[in-house]
């Protein structure tokens, strides 16, 4: 029973919101035919959200990696999200107005259908927050925020007291997240000369690409000093490790190897880069002597900070940094893959960051470097790779 529950976890989120409007659909008065209808959506749309949301992530992705800007992206999500919250809009405004679906289709129906696709982003906003803060899963929290946008829907079709002040929120939400997404897109084009750079990630293994990111932040925005702190395990793998849907299948060449277990999410992508990754103290070490390697340790330091990231990820790290330096600027690196967007979320969301993104072109990938692959990374790691494989290799930081 246990393992159907996890495996089918986010099933259960997105069918959450189907509930109210299949409660209403129930009691209100109107046609039976377009009442079983509007329950017949609420759930065909529920089962569908999960896939729904993945496919939603593959736009996003695209123009993330050939933009590096948050914009455009967030705004292909909304469009592919749309249907699943306007179809059942209508329908339900059907059953609760007993007009034909073509009279719905009216100014003010579409003004608010309009907005309540705001409004299901806003909620769905504030789930991605909470989960780069550490709370919840971040598929299962945009389930619940388009799960809470569906049941507004519905309040909002039936003249349910309360439903036009939930969905106002939402869609004052929604501007709040789209616009500090605009401002962090302008920050990352005009920025100032000046202040100090934090670059944060796996680093598994740290790559040329890194590097050169580094000293491209470091040359084009006259920056004083950068500040790296490395991933100890990811969310992603912390969470899922104690809740038992994946496990470290064994441990070889200094990496842990990952392994999906029976109770795994059948939705959740658990391994966006590979189930292989050197532990903390490797990739420490590697980073370190690859920045000396190339010339920047006396520019780049690598911060140990493990209690304070446990605490508090990093934001907590970023908080660090800024009293390191009171008032300098500070200027997030990242790139435009996923991974890097991912960070480009923690960087909005704390404060007047000055993003620096770098729009990935070329070839390079950790993945191929942790399979074997040569002229990624520095000498010195490619070495300290061959080691690690022969069992030779001991960490010193």
């Amino acid at each position: 029973m246990f393992e159907l529950f996890t495996k089918y976890k986010s099933a259960l989120f997105a069918l959450s919101g189907a509930a109210l409007p299949i409660a209403f659909a129930i009691v209100f008065p109107g046609p039976a035919a377009w009442r079983i209808a509007a329950g017949a959506i609420a759930i065909t749309v529920a089962i569908a959200l999960p896939r729904i949301v993945r496919l939603a992530d593959r736009p996003e992705n695209w123009v993330n990696a050939h933009l590096a800007l948050t914009t455009a992206g967030r705004a292909l999500r909304i469009l592919v999200q749309a249907p699943a919250v306007i179809v059942p809009f209508l329908i339900y405004c059907r059953v609760g107005h007993d007009v034909f679906p073509g009279e719905v289709l009216g100014l003010g129906v579409a003004l608010a259908a309009l907005a309540l696709l705001l409004s299901a982003q806003g909620f769905e906003a504030i789930g991605i927050s909470l989960y780069f803060r550490g709370t919840g899963d971040r598929l299962n929290n945009i389930l619940l925020g388009l799960a809470i946008g569906s049941g507004v829907g519905a309040l909002v079709a039936w003249e349910v007291p309360g439903g036009q002040a939930a969905l106002f929120l939402g869609v004052a939400i929604f501007f709040m997240h789209f616009l500090n997404g605009i401002a962090s897109d302008i920050r990352s084009r005009i920025a100032p000369h000046r202040g100090v750079g934090i670059f944060f990630g796996t680093f598994n293994p740290i790559h040329n690409s890194h590097l050169g990111n580094v000293r491209r932040a470091l040359d084009e925005r006259g920056l004083e000093k950068v500040y790296m702190h490395l991933t100890l395990v990811p969310k992603l793998h912390a969470r899922a490790l104690a809740a038992g849907e994946i496990v470290i299948a064994k441990q070889e060449a200094g990496m842990r190897i990952y392994e999906k277990t029976a109770t795994a999410n059948r939705w959740k992508n658990y391994f966006p880069t590979g189930n292989r990754f050197y532990e903390y103290d490797v990739r420490l070490a590697l980073a370190r002597a690859a920045l000396q390697d190339v010339g920047l340790a006396d520019r780049v330091e690598v911060l140990d900070l493990p209690d304070l990231y446990d605490r508090k990820g990093f934001y907590g790290v970023l908080g660090y940094v800024k009293k390191l330096h009171p008032g300098a600027a500070i200027h997030g690196i990242h790139g435009s893959d996923s991974g890097g967007m991912w960070l480009r979320n923690i960087y909005e969301e704390s404060g007047w960051i000055y993003p620096f993104p770098v729009i990935r072109k070329d070839n390079i990938s950790a993945t191929a470097i942790r399979q074997g692959a040569k002229g990624m990374t520095t000498r010195v790691v490619e070495e300290a790779i061959e080691d690690l494989r022969a069992g030779t290799y001991r960490v010193s930081k």
